[in-house]
């Protein structure tokens, strides 16, 4: 490889590593799903498995190219060191969604008297507004229906540990690297990676947005370190807070409505 090549892949890596594995962990699964015949989240957790192993077999193979892990790190103590900035996202992410709803809302009241009807591009808002979290909702709806406790586990361990580890790999590992290489404005590169990591969570408006918010500090995190294991450990504990916060509410709203 001359040095022209060898540049050009330096730089463009990231891009081509996203592609590359994203493609791999979507295809991996529809194909999984279909030979196992069975609930979703099976084909999920083995096309995870599949990504995770191809990974580490790259990452082996090619450390210069691949090496945004600090392998050397307590992975306990980064736990500790990720808390506080994992509930002041989370919170600030849920504020802000909430008002962002709420102005939406009040918007749609203050126009119906005048035009009789909601603008269809409102209405169209407040319906992906509206939109859950597809991964939470299905935890939520085999929970509610008593489903196979199984099915249950593996959705769990999908959503706090599997796909917070993938997300990272993929968005402020590859991802992020390929803008810092283009771009010199880390506040550009920052924003970038969070609108891209939230397009990703459509068509849910207040998932996106809400991951738009957490993307922003998980990215900032990336930067400071230029590993991902504090980005890593703030995604699975505001995923798992998501699901323990919703759990709540369902459960309030139940018995209040008694």
């Amino acid at each position: 490889m001359n040095f022209k090549k060898e540049d050009f892949f330096i730089r463009y890596k990231g891009i081509f590593f996203f592609i590359f594995f994203w493609s791999l962990q979507i295809t991996s699964s529809k194909l999984l799903f279909y030979f196992t015949k069975k609930d979703e989240v099976y084909g999920l957790v083995l096309s995870f498995l599949f990504f995770f192993l191809i990974f580490c077999i790259l990452e082996a193979k090619y450390p210069t190219y691949i090496n945004f892990f600090d392998h050397n790190e307590n992975w306990f103590i980064t736990m500790g060191s990720s808390l506080k900035t994992s509930f002041i996202a989370f919170g600030l992410g849920y504020l802000i969604t909430l008002a962002f709803i709420s102005i939406i809302l009040v918007i749609e009241k203050l126009l119906l008297p005048i035009m009789g009807k909601s603008p269809i591009l409102l209405e169209n808002i407040i319906k992906y507004l509206d939109m859950p979290n597809r991964a939470l909702a299905d935890v939520i709806a085999i929970l509610n229906r008593n489903g196979d406790s199984l099915t249950v586990i593996l959705w769990f361990l999908s959503i706090v540990v599997l796909a917070p580890i993938s997300e990272e790999i993929l968005f402020r590992g590859f991802l992020q690297d390929f803008f810092s290489n283009l771009i010199k404005n880390k506040k550009v590169v920052i924003g970038l990676t969070a609108i891209i990591f939230s397009l990703f969570h459509l068509p849910s408006l207040s998932n996106t947005l809400f991951t738009f918010i957490v993307g922003i500090f998980l990215s900032i995190e990336k930067e400071k370190s230029g590993k991902i294991n504090i980005p890593i450990w703030i995604h699975a504990i505001i995923n798992f807070t998501g699901i323990l916060t919703t759990i709540i509410f369902q459960q309030v709203l139940i018995k209040s409505s008694m």
